[in-house]
């Protein structure tokens, strides 16, 4: 199959999965919340099979800003599914899916290359890793919003909440669930960024290691304060969203800068 055709179905298949989702929450019908997670199987498949063709090729992987945007999310995608397999938590399918859609399409369009040699087995898997975490923490700051979404709305309009809509405890323990395991993947790729990294003789930015350290701390402390106070609701979602916009500023703040503004 011709790859526009492909991205033009997986594109489609997100944005009708997402309008279903909110079909769903409009009508305030939560017996279908299965079916949205097994509907999803179909385009995260068809952008797995896109990002290999984007990434793979001849000279090396391609890992131009847009090919690692859209692995990202949908790495991201792929998480979304197999929890809500697990938790309500097909409203999150609103947000995510259409971003997906979005950078499917742009990723197909873009001539931008940024060849690397991950032949490197200590390389690669310190690059995987790093994306790993930034998908894991970029779905906890997604769930973060939500969380503050609907904690404002408990506390203006409680007898008004969607009753498709998943508890917010709920939504507040995957987000501790999704911290802790983004925070795990976040130590191993700052411990891979130091055992493999000097290996490859490429020079490092300063801002990179330093923002992600900070990073690391943000989460660090949200954790202990988690577990030591039980920071809950805003605080919750607040220090996800600094700890997450650290980590997204050390991996892609000065290469979308430099890729798409300064070209």
């Amino acid at each position: 199959m011709d790859n526009s055709i492909l991205t033009i179905l997986t594109a489609s298949s997100y944005l009708l999965i997402s309008g279903y989702q909110f079909w769903l929450l409009k009508k305030q019908n939560n017996n279908h919340i299965r079916q949205v997670a097994v509907l999803s199987i179909l385009p995260i498949n068809m952008h797995g099979y896109l990002l290999h063709m984007s990434i793979d090729t001849v000279a090396g992987q391609n890992l131009s800003m847009l090919n690692i945007y859209s692995m990202t999310f949908w790495i991201i995608a792929i998480a979304l599914m197999f929890s809500s397999l697990i938790k309500k938590l097909e409203v999150l399918v609103m947000a995510v899916f259409p971003v997906s859609a979005l950078l499917v399409v742009l990723s197909s369009m873009s001539t931008d290359h940024h060849i690397i040699d991950a032949s490197s087995p200590g390389y690669l898997i310190h690059i995987l890793i790093a994306i790993a975490s930034i998908s894991i923490l970029g779905l906890a700051a997604i769930q973060s919003v939500f969380v503050t979404m609907l904690d404002n709305r408990l506390k203006r309009a409680p007898t008004k909440i969607n009753l498709a809509l998943p508890a917010l405890q709920d939504m507040e323990k995957f987000l501790y669930f999704l911290v802790a395991f983004g925070f795990v993947l976040l130590s191993l790729a700052i411990i891979t960024a130091i055992l493999f990294m000097p290996s490859t003789g490429g020079g490092i930015p300063l801002h990179k290691p330093i923002l992600s350290v900070i990073s690391w701390l943000v989460f660090a402390v949200f954790l202990v304060g988690r577990f030591k106070k039980g920071w809950r609701g805003k605080i919750a979602a607040s220090w996800t969203i600094t700890g997450f916009l650290f980590l997204f500023l050390a991996y892609f703040g000065t290469r979308t800068v430099i890729e798409f503004i300064l070209g």
